[in-house]
């Protein structure tokens, strides 16, 4: 679905994985300025079965590390479900710690500056409660420290202001065409 997803919105697009597990991926992935990535949750996830890094899907994040670590994007934003924080910390400290021992190229000292927080959607206009794991890295280039910030929150709109209430009728049953 992807794929077609991006042949109908980016036709010029060529450079396509099929797996950042693939050779080709670490072989012929080019560099990005920004790289913004969220690996499979269902690994971390309360809902799921819990099995962190041993689940095949949990094990992505250390491609997204080993591909940082070659192209040094200048700003890395992760997303993640709040269970790998709270139900598989040692793992995320893993991931944070492997993120800050990260030597930038030129100088060999440490390259990213990083952040983390927890944000619920529900707190950014969203009419979802969903709280999510963000992981901010910006490249040092030298310097010694930035001004970074979250963003601050903002109210969520009552739902009348989405749905226009004269065309909801929550007493009928929704009809489905048949084919």
């Amino acid at each position: 679905h992807c794929n077609r997803f991006l042949d109908d919105t980016l036709p010029d697009v060529e450079a396509r994985f099929g797996c950042v597990h693939s050779s080709e991926f670490k072989q012929h992935a080019p560099p990005c300025d920004l790289l913004s990535a969220g690996f499979p949750c269902q690994p971390f996830s309360m809902q799921g079965l819990g099995l962190g890094i041993v689940d095949p899907r949990g094990s992505v994040i250390f491609e997204i590390i080993t591909y940082v670590k070659k192209h040094q994007p200048r700003i890395v934003v992760l997303e993640n479900v709040r269970g790998l924080v709270t139900a598989h910390a040692d793992t995320f400290l893993a991931i944070l710690k492997a993120f800050q021992n990260i030597k930038d190229h030129a100088t060999q000292e440490r390259c990213y500056f990083l952040y983390w927080k927890e944000l619920n959607s529900k707190d950014y206009g969203v009419p979802q409660s969903r709280t999510r794991v963000y992981v901010v890295l910006i490249k040092r280039l030298g310097r010694p420290k930035i001004k970074f910030a979250w963003p601050k929150p903002v109210p969520t709109p009552p739902l009348s202001t989405i749905f226009d209430p004269r065309r909801l009728n929550m007493c009928s049953k929704p009809t489905l065409p048949l084919s």
